[in-house]
C-alpha cells in the first residue's frame, strides 16, 4: 500500500490512500503505527528564536533531580531516549521528522521514561512534523526575525503563526512576558489552551516572577 496526494501508475494493483496533505498524513500515521506514545508520556515543548536548547536542558536537569535521571530529551544537540549509553546520540534536526519523532517517543515510553522535554522549531509546524501532537506544557520563549528568508519563513506573520501553533496544541501554555508580539501570542494561547501562564522578570501582569 502507499500514501500519496495523487494516484501513481506504478502503484496499480496496490491499495492507495489518497490524501490532501501527505506530510500531515505521515504525522498521523506515524503516531498510530507506534501506538500513540504521547498518550503514555508527559510531553513538554519549547519554542523560541533563542533559548530552546538551554531551556530544555535546564528543565531536564531539574526533573532528573526529582526522578532519578529518568527524563528524556529531544534537542538540537543530543537526543536522550533512555538510560543506556546507546540511548544518547547526536541530533540531526532540532525537531525530528514525524516518523522519527514518533519512533523516538515510543523508545522513551518503552524505556520507562515518563517525561520528555523537547525543542519544537517553527519549521516543525511549517512542514507538519508534529501535526496532531498534543503537549502537556508548551513554552513560548521569544521571537525575532532570524528565520525570515526564502528558504525558511517567507514573512514574519508565517513565522509567528508556526511558533504560536505549539501553544494552540498544548494543555498548558507558558509565555515569557517580554516576548515580542506578546498580545498576539497571549490571545492565541487563551483561545486554545486550557491554562495560560505568564512568566517574567520583575514585570507586572505575570503569574510567576523570577
Amino acid at each position: 500500500a502507499y500514501v500519496a496526494e495523487q494516484p501513481y501508475p506504478e502503484g496499480t494493483g496496490m491499495h492507495a490512500l489518497i490524501v490532501r496533505n501527505v506530510s500531515k498524513a505521515m504525522a498521523l500515521l506515524s503516531a498510530a503505527f507506534y501506538r500513540f506514545p504521547q498518550d503514555d508520556l508527559f510531553l513538554v515543548g519549547f519554542t523560541g528564536t533563542k533559548g530552546k536548547t538551554t531551556s530544555a536542558y535546564f528543565l531536564k536537569g531539574m526533573l532528573d533531580q526529582l526522578n532519578g535521571g529518568r527524563t528524556a530529551l529531544l534537542s538540537s544537540v543530543n537526543n536522550i531516549l533512555g538510560p543506556a549509553p546507546e540511548d544518547t546520540f547526536k541530533s540531526s534536526l532540532t525537531t525530528p521528522e514525524s516518523l522519527d519523532f514518533q519512533r523516538m517517543l515510543s523508545l522513551i515510553r518503552d524505556n520507562g521514561l515518563g517525561i520528555a522535554t523537547t525543542e519544537i522549531s517553527s519549521q516543525a509546524y511549517q512542514v507538519s512534523r508534529v501535526y496532531g501532537e498534543h503537549f502537556d506544557f508548551g513554552v513560548f520563549l521569544n521571537i525575532g526575525p532570524d528565520h525570515i528568508s526564502e528558504r525558511e519563513h517567507p514573512t514574519m506573520e508565517d513565522y509567528l503563526a508556526c511558533k504560536i501553533a505549539l501553544l494552540e496544541n498544548s494543555e498548558t501554555a507558558i509565555i515569557c512576558r517580554d516576548t515580542a508580539y506578546f498580545d498576539t501570542v497571549y490571545a492565541a494561547a487563551k483561545a486554545k489552551a486550557k491554562c495560560v501562564l505568564v512568566v517574567g522578570i520583575e514585570q507586572e501582569g505575570c503569574d510567576y516572577v523570577a
